[in-house]
């Protein structure tokens, strides 16, 4: 019966050798892996992008040179009383510039000269509606407005 118990006992030593050597087996430690950054190529770009400050002040200055230019020829039409002319060039610049009072007020004085006084009056409130309270313009598509509301009546 010793015979039997030194081998169980043989057999458990073993087993707790091999459980101690499983556990001190060293595992290679694992990568530290870096995040994948994925505006890194996008930042090394040498584009140059539109919404940059100084290319965007220039862009919005065109623009506004653009419209002005455009604004002066409409009232050099309407000056030189070439009421067609002015009007088509007033439509399509209200078009391209819907939020500049400017343009309305252009077609809507056109409007007013050739007596289409609902017309008139349309522009001038939508030109009211994106004019700066006390701008000079605002005063000027008002007095537009009523007098438009006088023609009509």
């Amino acid at each position: 019966m010793s015979k039997q118990l030194d081998g169980k006992r043989a057999l458990l030593v073993g087993l707790l050798i091999q459980i101690f050597l499983a556990s001190c087996v060293v595992q290679p430690p694992k990568k530290e892996e870096k995040p994948v950054d994925i505006y890194e190529s996008i930042r090394n770009d040498v584009i140059q992008y539109r919404h940059e400050p100084d290319q965007q002040r220039a862009i919005v200055q065109a623009g506004s040179d653009y419209i002005n230019n455009q604004i002066n020829q409409v009232r050099e039409l309407f000056f030189q009383k070439d009421y067609e002319q002015a009007s088509q060039l007033a439509e399509r610049l209200v078009r391209q510039a819907p939020n500049n009072p400017d343009a309305y007020y252009w077609l809507a004085r056109i409007r007013l000269e050739v007596a289409d006084y609902d017309q008139a009056s349309q522009m001038a409130l939508k030109g009211l509606s994106v004019s700066q309270k006390g701008s000079n313009v605002r005063k000027e598509l008002q007095r537009v407005q009523q007098q438009a509301m006088i023609g009509a009546n």
